[in-house]
């Protein structure tokens, strides 16, 4: 009984297999094809899976957080709020030890969205205009499917299932401990409360091996190889002082975002999200504009890669915080706009989650696998 409905410009054809692994999950397969001689723009993608058992407003249902800031929500089935969604997972609660689930795999093209609907997983997706030239097919993401008696037992299942299904073997075998710039000073601090800090906690906790230089450092956001001039000897005289003390210096950047006075973007406003008029989409904060780089053009994926490049090479720093990710997807940056209603990227053709797998991409390999990318 499950279906799939795409909304497109032309017809596209949809095909369905459903395969059992060896974790007991079962694999929802999707595929779509143009089947026709001219180009179809997805306009939306509405999965329906219905539940064979029924469904009371007792019962209770998990939506898995999808990224920093949107923890679990759990509450009864009767009680569905606007914020009853994930891009994740759902899973409903039947009785003490019966649970469904369903959740996805991957985000390589598409951003599923899990909702309970009349008695249904409902798993809906804009297509953003994806375009599937005439003969190509694309697998939709990765969707699975179960049941079982422990909940812990799903979600051990599930994330072993992502790493499987993504190619995540070991992770980089280290234990960081220590302190933020950001924990305190926000984003203003001097190199003397850094030096000051190094100190004391080498004292208070002797085991610590990381120091973090977190948000202001760097003289415009977006300027990620241009450290403020008040710091003397700049950001490298901070990390050689950091090393001095046996500990592993960090530094942070924001990978998708920039402001309006920084040099990257007065020099090449093209590496920016525009609107479909060809205006530039920003965030109007108190004191100055945000806006977004666009990963759909290749002049933004060399450029975060330069800066990476002098921040590990140049100014000796081996950890990375890539902060704010989830600004690379559409719907968080028209949440925070009045007046823009649609993006067009450099390349309309591609959806916002390619974008961000691009600039993700470009990332890792600026930084390498011998150091170390933490993501948030």
């Amino acid at each position: 009984g499950i279906t799939v409905k795409v909304k497109a410009n032309q017809p596209v054809e949809t095909s369905q297999k459903l395969t059992t692994g060896d974790d007991g999950f079962q694999r929802l397969s999707i595929t779509l094809s143009n089947n026709g001689t001219e180009s179809v723009a997805i306009e939306s993608i509405v999965v329906q899976v219905p539940l064979s058992d029924t469904l009371s407003e007792k019962m209770k249902v998990a939506y898995g957080g999808s990224a920093m800031g949107t923890p679990v929500l759990v509450h009864k089935v009767g009680e569905q709020q606007k914020e009853s969604l994930s891009f994740m997972y759902a899973m409903v609660q039947m009785k003490p030890d019966n649970y469904l689930f369903a959740g996805s795999l991957s985000w390589r093209i598409f951003l599923p969205e899990f909702k309970l609907e009349d008695n249904a997983f409902v798993i809906q997706t804009n297509g953003e205009g994806k375009v599937l030239k005439p003969g190509e097919s694309i697998n939709y993401e990765q969707i699975v499917l179960s049941r079982s008696k422990s909940w812990q037992n799903l979600l051990d299942t599930y994330g072993s299932a992502i790493a499987k299904e993504n190619g995540v073997n070991q992770l980089k075998d280290v234990e960081y401990r220590g302190w933020a710039t950001w924990d305190y000073y926000g984003g203003n601090f001097s190199d003397e409360d850094i030096y000051e800090n190094i100190k004391q906690i080498k004292e208070i906790a002797p085991l610590s091996n990381l120091i973090q230089i977190d948000a202001g450092w760097y003289s415009q956001m977006g300027d990620f190889s241009t450290p403020r001039p008040d710091l003397p000897g700049g950001i490298k005289a901070i990390a050689d002082s950091i090393n001095a003390a046996g500990m592993t210096p960090g530094v942070w950047i924001d990978g998708f975002r920039a402001n309006t006075d920084s040099e990257i973007f007065k020099n090449h406003p093209e590496y920016f999200l525009h609107d479909e008029e060809g205006n530039v989409i920003f965030h109007d904060r108190t004191s100055v504009k945000t806006v977004f780089f666009d990963y759909s053009h290749p002049g933004t994926s060399r450029y975060m890669a330069e800066c990476i490049r002098v921040l590990k090479e140049e100014k000796g720093f081996p950890y990375f915080k890539v902060d704010f990710i989830g600004y690379g997807l559409n719907r968080n940056i028209l949440k925070g706009t009045k007046t823009f209603k649609g993006i067009k990227p450099y390349d309309p053709s591609i959806t916002d989650v390619e974008r961000v797998r691009i600039g993700l991409k470009a990332i890792r390999k600026a930084i390498g696998p011998e150091n170390y990318f933490l993501g948030l």
